[in-house]
């Protein structure tokens, strides 16, 4: 049929005679050989293209299945080669990981039984504005904390360990996860300066820390990441925050996730930033219309739950809207701010 076809088409559009057309035709053996195997084939391109309608959806299903398993299935490769290379054999290897992962399953559920806190918990950025909140809500439950952060400090009490690190250090990061139950990485960056860039903050670092949290058999990880994460975002700090989830999620396949959106608290950056443009500016410029839409999260509920993520809860991702179940316009953020603004009473 195709064949005809195109013989017609060529004729008409040449005004050449079918006769002459033949005659082309025994001058092209390879074309017409071509065009004798695309008509044989076209029965096996329209079964293919109905096998790959079928096929779509289980592709999709199979893309979901192995986000879940293939990180734990790397995991396991990676231990097995580390035997191996170690002069194990592969039977060995495998018999190694085969009691691991028996050991693993009984403490998970020997964990769940008792539902025990933490005794000690390391907290990565435990001095900024997320973390310190992290450190108080861990000693309120009698947990002792070590706060990994780049200047030594002083502790408030007996129960805080101060660690001066930095966390693209192994080995810094190793020493202060030895001998810890739980572990939090609260290390964020929103402006990018030097070698501290998002990536190798939200990406490299996290993953460095997931891993040695992995290693050092940490019970539970809970990973503070940011709302609307995504490795397909435009933006680069959204991107990198995708990333690192990805790479925490690889490298301890059961952390916890959580992805607060705008934080607010007496010592924030979010509305005492509004409430000092208000006080300076004769006008204040507001996204858009005033209608973009923010859902904001007390910086105490996000360390609160965290703290609670790291000693229950295991392999979620959860994005912060409590207390609060809606977002509200822009506009009503700054509202209550302008009128105490010109009550006097900030």
């Amino acid at each position: 049929m195709l064949e005809h076809w195109l013989i017609e088409l060529v004729g008409h559009v040449s005004g050449l005679s079918e006769a002459q057309l033949k005659q082309i035709e025994k001058s092209l053996p390879a074309t017409k050989a071509l065009v004798d195997l695309l008509n044989r084939a076209r029965p096996i391109i329209e079964q293919a293209q109905s096998l790959y309608a079928e096929a779509e959806p289980l592709i999709d299903q199979a893309k979901k299945e192995w986000q879940t398993v293939g990180p734990a299935a790397q995991i396991l490769i990676d231990v097995i080669s580390h035997h191996v290379n170690r002069g194990s054999s592969p039977a060995e290897a495998a018999e190694t990981v085969r009691a691991a992962l028996n050991g693993s399953i009984e403490s998970v559920a020997q964990d769940h039984l008792t539902d025990r806190e933490m005794s000690c918990a390391t907290v990565f950025g435990g001095t900024g504005f997320v973390g310190r909140r992290v450190v108080r809500y861990l000693r309120e439950v009698g947990t002792k904390v070590r706060i990994v952060s780049r200047h030594q400090g002083r502790a408030e009490d007996d129960g805080i360990e101060r660690i001066a690190g930095d966390a693209h250090d192994e080995r810094c990061v190793e020493a202060a996860l030895a001998g810890a139950d739980g572990a939090v990485n609260a290390i964020s960056l929103y402006v990018e300066h030097g070698s501290d860039t998002f990536h190798s903050v939200h990406v490299e670092a996290a993953g460095k820390i997931a891993r040695a949290a992995r290693q050092a058999g940490i019970r539970r990880f809970v990973h503070i990441s940011g709302i609307g994460a995504n490795t397909a975002s435009p933006s680069t700090y959204i991107r990198s925050r995708g990333e690192g989830e990805a790479a925490v999620q690889t490298a301890f396949p059961g952390a916890v996730i959580v992805r607060p959106a705008v934080m607010f608290a007496a010592d924030d950056a979010f509305l005492t930033t509004i409430l000092r443009l208000m006080r300076s500016l004769p006008a204040y410029p507001i996204f858009g219309d005033g209608r973009t839409r923010l859902q904001p999260v007390h910086a105490d509920n996000v360390a609160g739950r965290s703290q609670k993520f790291c000693g229950r809860a295991r392999n979620r991702i959860l994005s912060t809207n409590w207390p609060a179940r809606r977002s509200i316009p822009t506009r009503s953020c700054c509202e209550p701010l302008l009128v105490s603004h010109d009550c006097g009473q900030c």
